[in-house]
């Protein structure tokens, strides 16, 4: 997915970023905050599933689950999500770069994730 947004935006001439909020703006859904995501959400989504998904927990209450993704219609990623996570999903649209950054942070490959249901 990462590289056809990257021709795409390429394609119109803006950023992965601007791509991302005409994508979120035609969907009618938000623009990921990725720098605001609570930390406490990364525990919902184990990191093998986060990183498969491509997806990135940003907060969550105790029905419903907000995660960052490229793909807003992956009906099949969310019905995952919701399943692993017992919360119902909302989606927030970021570009497959920044999501890659931020997972790479959220999720270090040296440590164990645990995945929890708080």
């Amino acid at each position: 997915m990462a590289g056809a947004w990257s021709v795409t935006a390429l394609a119109a001439g803006i950023s992965e970023d601007d791509l991302a909020a005409h994508v979120a703006a035609h969907y009618r859904l938000a623009v990921a905050d990725l720098s605001s995501a609570d930390p406490h959400a990364r525990k919902l989504l184990p990191a093998r599933l986060a990183h498969k998904l491509q997806v990135v927990p940003l907060r969550y209450t105790d029905r419903w689950l907000w995660v960052a993704t490229s793909d807003p219609v992956a009906m099949e990623a969310e019905r995952e999500l919701a399943h692993v996570s017992a919360r119902a999903i909302h989606f927030e649209v970021a570009s497959p770069l920044a999501l890659a950054a931020t997972l790479h942070t959220m999720y270090p490959s040296s440590g164990a994730s645990h995945h929890e249901i708080p």
